[in-house]
């Protein structure tokens, strides 16, 4: 991409024209007004963006271990969030859900907020075991410490 105005915000590079017997394009319909191959209707992608807007979350809080969305009154379907569903989050207590591959929630219309939280999958387990093995250690060191002071005790007498 050459990064010039407009073609930096997104993935487009022009071709140039193209000639000869395999560059006819065939239309199942009427052909477009404009021979281009990239086209877009401004009014339905307006249309689209305030559908999604009159139904997004009007505010979104991030932390380090999960993030907590302010929902519209009402709300039903499904709340997606662009976060992979990878094991470990969960949504209101519950175990996080997924719509092709994000993370989703269902909705019953009663939530005004929503919570989801990361916890990486082990945590707990690990954070055990390794609680267990320093208690180990310590024991160990207490015990090979203990004949040696109990040797010198002995010489003493």
């Amino acid at each position: 991409m050459n990064g010039t105005q407009p073609k930096n915000r997104a993935a487009l590079q022009p071709l140039g024209r193209s000639h000869g017997p395999s560059s006819q394009l065939v239309f199942d319909r009427q052909a477009p007004d404009r021979w281009t191959l990239g086209c877009l209707d401004r009014s339905k992608l307006t249309a689209a963006v305030a559908s999604l807007r009159a139904s997004a979350a009007t505010s979104v809080r991030v932390s380090d271990a999960g993030l907590t969305a302010t929902l519209p009154p009402g709300s039903t379907g499904t709340a997606v969030v662009a976060v992979p569903a990878v094991a470990g989050w969960s949504c209101e207590g519950r175990p996080a859900g997924s719509r092709l591959g994000l993370l989703a929630v269902p909705l019953d219309g009663r939530t005004t907020t929503l919570r989801c939280e990361f916890t990486p999958p082990g945590l707990l387990a690990g954070a055990g075991l390794a609680g267990a093995s320093a208690l180990v250690v310590a024991a160990l060191a207490v015990l090979r410490r203990r004949p040696e002071h109990l040797a010198g005790l002995k010489r003493r007498r």
